[in-house]
């Protein structure tokens, strides 16, 4: 495992200029998601586990045969 950088900006820069355009490319993708707030609170919500009632499965059912036709 490699040592933690003193410069962990520094070291990123570095590693990036050793990679191809599509690596990078998922790089930007990864670091723009990692600074936009509306991409962080959805990936540190917590999981929904909250049973679904009978209700809500049948309008979920309806809403899924509405979208199909």
């Amino acid at each position: 495992m490699p040592a933690i950088a003193a410069n962990p900006k520094k070291e990123a820069h570095e590693l990036i200029k050793r990679i191809s355009v599509s690596q990078a490319s998922a790089v930007v993708t990864l670091i723009t998601s990692m600074l936009d707030p509306v991409d962080r609170a959805l990936a540190n919500a917590p999981y929904d586990d909250e049973p679904v009632s009978e209700e809500e499965a049948r309008d979920i059912a309806e809403s899924r045969a509405s979208y199909a036709r």
